[in-house]
């Protein structure tokens, strides 16, 4: 009995110790606008800071990344890179063949990703599961964009559709500053918001949201470590 009780209190104490582990606290985004999302996909191993309790939440994200973090919500198994690839090769020959991103689209992977690559990779990523009409792209939506004509044409209809369903939202001022550099904290809530539908944010007129959404969820133990 008493081996039986030492086992038990053992066991306890790694569930607790491995518990703990995941509660991250992030000392550089107390009282950021992302602060919430952050904390979240951090405490649930999406995410990940860049030290010892920092995320640096205005810091940048390279296109590599965000299509890595991408792929990995959606629950795809990639192979690791061989050691005559980087890192990020078996991550963007991936999205390549699922038509996330083109070939040719980007000259580099490394460079820090803009708000209309960001959207364009998102709302792929969502359409491998909700498929939404091209129709979105109405003079309507467009009329919630002020700086649209800015938007180059190969992402605008993404940019729409990211509207749409409230993947990406516009600045307070009504732009969507689509080659303004996306932050970590802005990957974060994008993130978030593919993977959990009651954070999605659809453009509304007269309150009605422009589209029904889903959850894009594919892989279920991350839905699963959300509840």
């Amino acid at each position: 009995m008493k081996k039986l009780l030492s086992v038990l209190i053992v066991v306890s104490m790694l569930m607790v110790s491995s518990f703990a582990e995941n509660l991250i606290e992030f000392k550089d985004i107390k009282g950021h606008w992302a602060e919430e999302a952050i904390q979240t996909l951090a405490n649930k191993d999406i995410i990940h800071g860049k030290g010892e309790n920092i995320f640096d939440p205005q810091g940048t994200v390279t296109i590599a990344e965000f299509v890595t973090l991408s792929l990995n919500v959606m629950g795809e198994k990639v192979p690791a890179a061989t050691k005559n690839q980087k890192w990020f090769s078996p991550y963007i020959n991936r999205a390549m063949e699922l038509n996330i991103i083109q070939n040719r689209q980007f000259s580099s992977f490394n460079r820090p990703i803009r708000r209309e690559e960001m959207s364009s990779i998102a709302i792929n990523t969502y359409e491998r599961v909700n498929k939404l009409d091209s129709s979105l792209a109405t003079d309507k939506l467009i009329s919630k964009i002020k700086d649209y004509d800015k938007i180059k044409d190969r992402y605008k209809e993404s940019v729409l559709k990211s509207y749409a369903v409230g993947l990406f939202n516009g600045r307070p001022d009504g732009i969507f500053d689509p080659r303004g550099t996306a932050t970590r904290a802005e990957a974060a809530i994008v993130i978030l918001k593919m993977i959990d539908k009651t954070k999605l944010t659809p453009v509304t007129f007269d309150d009605i949201p422009y589209v029904e959404t889903t959850t894009l969820v594919y892989d279920k133990s991350i839905v699963d470590k959300l509840d």
